[in-house]
């Protein structure tokens, strides 16, 4: 669980905009299911080129980050819109 601040609807329709945590957010990771794994293999790899995480709508950490870093990586694939 992670303590998170979540915009939401007041009773009469304001949007309210928390400046401090008011829900949790339950979260799960890749590594939470190693344990679980009947074989598993571990890849080192330069992070800066192959690991692009996506945390966020938009902005550091988004689908569009992550999409540039594969477009970067393999330029000739030329990936359509």
């Amino acid at each position: 669980m992670a303590s998170k601040a979540i915009p939401h609807m007041n009773a009469v329709g304001d949007l309210v905009v928390p400046e401090v945590p008011n829900a949790y957010k339950l979260e799960r990771f890749i590594f939470d299911f190693f344990p679980l794994a009947e074989e598993m293999t571990v890849l080192r790899v330069e992070r800066e080129k192959e690991f692009a995480p996506i945390k966020n709508k938009e902005g550091e950490d988004s689908p569009l980050t992550a999409r540039n870093l594969v477009l970067r990586l393999y330029p000739e694939e030329g990936l359509s819109e």
